[in-house]
């Protein structure tokens, strides 16, 4: 809002509009962005939703929505390498891609270019189980209690323009609360980091996975 009021107090050439209306949309971007995160966590808070827990699939869920970020990866050459094995479970797919998009986005933000980050499905007898694996900068051992806190950032040294809100890792929560499931983080300094989802199964009966088609271990096969 200051920039732009300023830039209008007197006539500017182009290229001063055209960083501005870039820092204006940048600015209203993340607005936009710490808006609906809230709204997110204010309606968990609520207990206003209803989640459709159907059958579905950890590894699906887990292909599908790790997509779209291959293009960003790829510009910065941090491999993902997928190791997903079927993991029948009962969920809401779109909440449950939600917490695989943010962990997957929180480790791209804190694994420097060049880096390493695993994804991996597989289920025990009990559990369907997430986990996502980076090479990245890691977390301190005094912030590891915290960083699912809400607004709580465990590196102080990057403003919150570049670093987000902190609201990301307290969706994850919220949403795996709402499943019954755990959501577990280790991490060592200049190591990385390892969270896991570990969800209730919670099938009974056969489920026919997609995972096994042979178009989906073509995409699958692709995508590394």
């Amino acid at each position: 809002l200051s920039q732009a009021q300023r830039v209008l107090t007197r006539e500017r050439d182009s290229a001063t509009y055209q960083r501005t209306l870039e820092a204006c949309v940048s600015a209203a971007r993340r607005l936009n962005q710490l808006t609906e995160s809230m709204l997110t966590l204010a309606t968990h808070d609520g207990d206003s939703i209803t989640s459709k827990h159907e059958p579905t699939d950890l590894a699906c869920i887990t292909h599908d929505t790790s997509s779209p970020l291959q293009s960003l990866a790829e510009e910065r050459h941090i491999t993902l390498e997928f190791n997903l094995s079927t993991a029948p479970c009962l969920g809401d797919e779109l909440r449950l891609s939600q917490i695989v998009l943010n962990l997957l986005s929180n480790a791209l933000n804190h694994t420097a270019d060049g880096g390493r980050i695993q994804l991996t499905t597989h289920s025990d007898s009990n559990h369907a189980l997430f986990i996502i694996t980076d090479n990245g900068y890691g977390i301190a051992e005094e912030h590891l209690p915290h960083i699912f806190d809400r607004f709580y950032r465990s590196d102080k040294s990057r403003t919150r323009i570049t670093g987000g809100a902190g609201l990301g890792l307290s969706i994850c929560k919220a949403i795996a609360d709402e499943h019954g499931a755990t959501l577990e983080v280790t991490s060592e300094v200049g190591k990385g980091s390892i969270f896991t989802l570990k969800l209730p199964r919670n099938v009974n009966e056969p489920y026919e996975s997609r995972l096994n088609s042979s178009k989906f271990l073509r995409d699958q096969n692709c995508a590394r």
